[in-house]
C-alpha cells in the first residue's frame, strides 16, 4: 500500500509541478531550467517529465464558442475566428456546417452578442481599438448591414434590458445614460433610432 500511495504522490507532484509551471511561465517566474525551455518539467526527485500545456490552448481563442439559437429556432449562432479574431457567425440551426460570418471585426474580437427579439437582429457590444468604451451595434441580418447604435466618443455603452415592445424592423433601440453631466444627477437621452 505505501508503495502505490508513493507512486500517486510522485505523479501528484509532476502534475502539479506542471500546473504552477503552465501558470507562472507568462509572468516570467519559472525557472530558466533547459527541461523548461524544451516545454517539459520534472519534479525535483523524479524522472518522470510532464509536457507543458501551450499556451495558445490555455488563452487563445476557441474554436466555438456562444452558440445561441434565434428565437424563432432556424438560426443558430456562435462565435468563432476569422483570419484570427472572434466574429459572430450565423446558420441555419439543422447545418451548422453552413454557417458564415455576419461580423467583420478586425481587431480585438466581439466577446458578447445576442439576438433581438425580432430573429433579424443580433446586438453586440464592441469597443474601439482598446479603450474600453463599449458601444452597442446591431447587425440586420436581412440587409446584412451593421450599425453603431452609440456612436459617442469617450461614453461606454451597456445594454440594461430588452424589450419585446420596443421591436421593430428597426431593432435601434438604444437610450444613453450620463451619470456624471456635472451636477451628479443621472440624465437620460432619447432612445436612438
Amino acid at each position: 500500500m505505501s508503495v502505490w500511495r508513493n507512486v500517486v504522490n510522485a505523479q501528484t507532484a509532476v502534475g502539479l509541478t506542471a500546473c504552477i509551471t503552465v501558470l507562472l511561465l507568462p509572468f516570467g517566474h519559472a525557472t530558466s531550467a533547459p527541461a523548461a525551455e524544451q516545454g517539459t518539467v520534472a519534479a525535483a526527485g523524479s524522472s518522470a517529465v510532464a509536457q507543458l500545456i501551450p499556451r495558445s490552448v490555455l488563452f487563445g481563442n476557441p474554436d466555438k464558442a456562444n452558440p445561441q439559437i434565434s428565437p424563432d429556432g432556424t438560426r443558430l449562432s456562435f462565435l468563432a475566428p476569422v483570419d484570427g479574431v472572434l466574429n459572430v457567425w450565423v446558420g441555419p440551426s439543422d447545418d451548422p456546417a453552413a454557417a458564415k460570418p455576419v461580423t467583420e471585426d478586425r481587431k480585438r474580437g466581439i466577446r458578447s452578442y445576442f439576438w433581438a427579439y425580432t430573429g433579424n437582429h443580433l446586438v453586440y457590444l464592441q469597443d474601439k481599438d482598446g479603450d474600453e468604451n463599449l458601444r452597442v451595434y446591431v447587425v440586420d441580418l436581412k440587409k446584412g448591414e451593421t450599425r453603431n447604435l452609440t456612436p459617442l466618443e469617450g461614453v461606454r455603452s451597456e445594454i440594461k434590458q430588452a424589450s419585446h415592445d420596443h421591436v421593430s424592423g428597426d431593432a435601434g433601440d438604444a437610450g444613453i445614460e450620463n451619470q456624471d453631466a456635472g451636477d451628479g444627477a443621472c440624465h437620460a437621452s432619447p432612445p436612438f433610432r
